[in-house]
């Protein structure tokens, strides 16, 4: 599935050597993201007596789990497999075939080491390193 408004399932065929991609189906996703985006919004409800209940390892517990079960949908994890993954098990993305590996890995580098660059200032204690932030 891809798309931020619908999911969409593709068929791939190979007629006369030729690649050929079918639309098999289109599902809207719009309601559940508001849906989802309404219960969020309730939860400011829940900060002067719930939310003080709950354990602050607990939440913090939460919010490796959703970082953690959402990472096969982030490409930049999925090029990062790609680096440590032998080329012939390479999943049939379209940038994949469309782009020459050494590109791929490159650019993939070239994110992790910016966004290490990002965590190490973010998470820095001297606030004049952080005045940088937005040119970096």
């Amino acid at each position: 599935s891809s798309g931020i408004n619908a999911e969409y399932g593709i068929e791939e065929r190979v007629e006369n050597g030729h690649l050929t991609e079918k639309v098999l189906y289109v599902r809207e996703t719009r309601v559940t993201n508001v849906i989802a985006h309404i219960l969020i919004g309730c939860s400011i409800l829940m900060i002067p007596y719930p939310l003080n209940v709950i354990p602050v390892p607990v939440l913090y517990a939460l919010f490796v789990y959703l970082a953690i079960t959402s990472l096969g949908e982030f490409q930049m994890w999925e090029r990062f497999c790609l680096i440590f993954m032998e080329q012939s098990l390479y999943p049939h993305n379209h940038y994949v075939r469309k782009v020459p590996q050494k590109i791929i890995h490159c650019f993939t580098t070239l994110q992790v080491i910016q966004l290490g660059v990002l965590c190490v200032i973010s998470f820095a204690g001297t606030a004049n390193l952080k005045i940088f932030f937005p040119f970096v």
